[in-house]
């Protein structure tokens, strides 16, 4: 089948809604972005007016070579070409062979794992300068080991909440965009397993109005939050936005989980592929690294400290100190039970949720309240050099809560 330059230039506007919707909004983007620059190279190629399969396998080669593509360049291009023109499905036969011959040449680039101590440490810096979801997003994604594009599509509504604190809350994956393996699937996080990540999020579901995201940031802003923690530390391990689910699927490898438990839990549809996630090597060179900065005793400072940072009570963070048990406790996630001494509080489902519990967080903060109904405005921010330093809180504001 022959193509001319004016149908492959309007593939795009031309593409029919119903194959449009096969990916999601984001992906179409970066379809777009890629088939634009083919398309003004293709306009240099003043002898070419109609391509057949094999003629834009060829350019698309030669683009590639030019324009010195990245692998994952390549992939994307050779994805939006038969994304947007359906009848070049697997005729694409030079630029297959050639990702193929990259894969075997180019060395593996495996995940650098966050370790839980940096999940927190980090998750504490982004809460000091005001960015409080991201911190949760960090401590969670890192308990949980979901995928960056699994955690920002979270919506309030796609998590369940039971009426009873004892019991894990449930996470509906895939209900807006389909997972990998085209269904709906869930991830339940527990209390005793997370304490900090369980309580962190039902506080966020608890400030979140129903309809409305529960990370409402891009995968950009949430990846260069890793490189603001690491500039800050002085660290060079270059973490990214899979990093706390790579460190996630380490720490259970060293607590000796078995593998099969581990991919099931993690959603890896292969062995192959959660073996690039797994990194014990390098969790070793990261304690290393920790160690050399000096930021034994920052970790632990920070730790004993959590509950300021995300105004949580004291009581809900104890069991996490007891259970890291320091920095040596490596990456292991370890079970521990919550021990209240405090007097309990009735849990409130979140369909009876109050219009207190809804303005509990704002976009990127958290209010408190007390028992006489007065709403303080709380941050905390870290004195300069490696993070450690006294907390700097606001005074409270007198003004009511409605």
């Amino acid at each position: 089948m022959s193509f001319s330059l004016e149908a492959v230039c309007n593939c795009v506007k031309r593409l029919h809604p119903d194959l449009r919707h096969r990916v999601g909004s984001d992906t179409i983007k970066k379809y777009e972005k890629s088939l634009d620059s083919f398309t003004m190279y293709l306009h240099r190629q003043p002898d070419w007016t109609t391509f057949s399969s094999e003629d834009i396998d060829f350019l698309a080669m030669e683009f590639r070579t030019e324009m010195d593509l990245t692998k994952s360049q390549h992939i994307i291009l050779v994805a939006a070409l038969e994304f947007f023109l359906p009848y070049l499905k697997g005729k694409l036969v030079l630029c297959r062979e050639a990702l193929k011959g990259r894969s075997n040449s180019e060395p593996t680039k495996h995940t650098v794992p966050l370790t839980t101590e940096l999940a927190m440490l980090f998750g504490a810096y982004m809460a000091s300068k005001g960015k409080v979801k991201i911190g949760v997003a960090m401590i969670l994604q890192q308990a949980s080991g979901l995928r960056p594009s699994e955690l920002l599509a979270l919506y309030q509504e796609h998590v369940y909440v039971p009426p009873d604190c004892k019991q894990p809350l449930t996470l509906r994956l895939g209900a807006v965009v389909s997972t990998k393996v085209k269904r709906e699937q869930f991830v339940l996080l527990s209390p005793a397993k997370h304490s900090l990540a369980y309580t962190l999020l039902r506080k966020l579901h608890a400030g979140t109005l129903t309809g409305a995201r529960l990370f409402p940031f891009g995968y950009s802003l949430y990846n260069n939050s890793f490189k603001q923690c690491e500039l800050h530390y002085g660290l060079h391990l270059g973490f990214t936005a899979h990093s706390p689910r790579a460190g996630f699927a380490t720490s259970q490898v060293i607590a000796g989980t078995p593998v099969k438990e581990i991919q099931a839990a993690g959603r890896w549809l292969c062995e192959a592929s959660f073996q690039t996630y797994v990194d014990v090597v390098a969790a070793a060179h990261i304690r290393a690294q920790v160690g050399s900065k000096e930021l034994e005793d920052t970790v632990r400072w920070v730790q004993e400290r959590l509950h300021l940072y995300f105004d949580l009570p004291l009581l809900h963070v104890g069991s996490v100190q007891s259970s890291l048990g320091g920095i040596q406790a490596g990456l292991q996630i370890q079970s521990s039970q919550r021990h209240d001494s405090g007097p309990t509080r009735s849990s409130v489902h979140s369909s009876e949720e109050t219009v207190e519990d809804r303005q509990m967080a704002g976009t990127l903060g958290w209010r408190q309240h007390n028992r006489s109904g007065k709403g303080s405005r709380q941050t905390s921010t870290f004195a300069k050099g490696k993070g450690r330093g006294q907390l700097i809180r606001r005074r409270p504001q007198a003004k009511e809560m409605d």
